[in-house]
């Protein structure tokens, strides 16, 4: 197990246990009471749910140290290191979690010999980023099965307006495709919409392009998808992170 890529067995810790718990789903259905039918909403998802169980015991370099006073540091620097946002990877997982610290408890299995910290994360799961690039268009799939971020990066080859793409940004209530349009493109001045953060710049400046009109973060479900651009000569390359349920 490591955290951020430093393996906790930098804090005497050991990965004991994992508790799965997968994305809380909730919605906005009814059934008014004058209705003969309810009226069913789109679900939506909130944070999936992880507990780790870690047995913390003295380090080798800290035989001079009394064994509980050990583990009480060793427990302490582990719990320092969750206090922000980090990268979780579980042994024998191919996953990654993005999770934080929500909750933690501690019980001494073994005064002298070892304690267990059961550890309370929120977060998500994602996989390794997939990446595609085309001309015109650029198909691409997503090994996750539930809406995942793209970062969609756009060359033009000629100065161009009014340019539509398709493909990147389903309405968040029915799930159909909203058209993303540039007001303007310049020739090799390079595109970028991130569905990660909600940042669509153009050149080499942060600055937001400002004649975008766009609906949602850009992002696709799971499966081949195939994102299409109305200027036929812009090069196109489109990368997405799996996230999973």
């Amino acid at each position: 197990m490591t955290i951020d890529g430093i393996d906790v067995s930098t804090y005497g810790a050991r990965q004991h246990h994992v508790s799965f718990g997968y994305h809380r789903i909730d919605n906005d259905s009814a059934w008014i009471r004058s209705a003969i039918l309810p009226h069913f909403a789109k679900n939506y998802i909130d944070f999936k749910q992880i507990s780790v169980d870690v047995m913390v015991k003295p380090k080798a370099a800290q035989s001079a140290m009394h064994p509980r006073d050990a583990i009480h540091r060793n427990v302490s620097d582990l719990l320092a290191a969750l206090l922000e946002p980090v990268d979780l990877v579980l042994d024998n997982f191919s996953h990654t979690f993005k999770v934080i610290l929500n909750s933690h408890k501690e019980n001494e299995e073994s005064m002298r010999r070892f304690h267990k910290i059961t550890l309370n994360f929120i977060g998500y799961e994602y996989g390794s980023e997939v990446t595609a690039s085309g001309t015109g268009s650029v198909t691409i799939t997503n090994p996750g099965n539930i809406l995942s971020p793209v970062l969609l990066t756009l060359t033009p080859a000629a100065n161009a307006s009014n340019v539509r793409i398709t493909g990147i940004c389903p309405d968040p209530h029915t799930g159909e495709d909203q058209a993303v349009i540039l007001g303007t493109v310049t020739k090799n001045k390079v595109i970028t919409l991130d569905g990660a953060n909600g940042l669509f710049t153009e050149g080499n400046t942060s600055a937001l392009k400002p004649d975008i009109t766009i609906m949602s973060p850009p992002g696709i479900v799971g499966g081949q998808k195939t994102i299409t651009c109305s200027a036929s000569t812009m090069r196109m390359t489109a990368k997405v992170l799996p996230l999973y349920m």
